[in-house]
């Protein structure tokens, strides 16, 4: 539901977990639907939904209000979202750079600063990004600036394709192809 957009669904699916399932909706239920108003633009009800929770709303929650508040710029959700995730989690970076960067784009670069400089002064660092692929049964781990992997050079040469192909879509890169096999 989430993804597509599918507010009413997700609403029916929540709701039917009590009325139909007699299950309780945990902190993660309420995450995802609070994700799901957030990313159909309906903040102020996603507010509304954690001001009714029946307990303290989680990081899982926080985190969604932040980045429905980061996409929407509104930055009232955004910094109430970003405080309650500091205190839940005070080494997550998150809140920190997400703060910041609405701050850079609103103009107040001087705030901006002023996050950036707190976050570096309490030693929290962003983790770099990741991901992996399996490729015949070997999974292969990439990381964000990381140059060492054994096949890097064929790496690069492939991603240059597919730039290629995305930059100029109508050329042929199929001899090209063939040399790297």
């Amino acid at each position: 539901c989430v993804h597509v957009g599918l507010v009413e669904e997700g609403w029916k699916y929540f709701n039917m977990m009590k009325s139909v399932y007699h299950l309780v909706a945990e902190p993660n239920h309420y995450a995802c639907m609070v994700d799901l108003l957030g990313r159909a633009g309906l903040v102020d009800e996603a507010m509304e939904l954690i001001s009714l929770m029946p307990f303290e709303p989680n990081a899982g929650v926080w985190g969604a209000l932040l980045s429905a508040g980061r996409t929407h710029l509104r930055f009232d959700l955004a910094h109430l979202a970003a405080q309650r995730l500091i205190e839940l989690e005070p080494d997550n970076a998150t809140p920190y750079v997400v703060l910041s960067s609405l701050y850079s784009i609103s103009g107040k670069s001087k705030d901006g600063d002023q996050v950036r400089m707190t976050k570096k002064l309490k030693g929290i660092k962003k983790s770099p990004g990741c991901s992996w692929i399996a490729v015949k049964d070997k999974v292969h781990l990439f990381v964000a600036g990381d140059q060492s992997h054994m096949d890097i050079e064929e790496i690069k040469v492939v991603l240059q394709m597919i730039v290629m192909e995305m930059i100029h879509p109508i050329m042929d890169f199929t001899g090209l192809r063939s040399t790297l096999s």
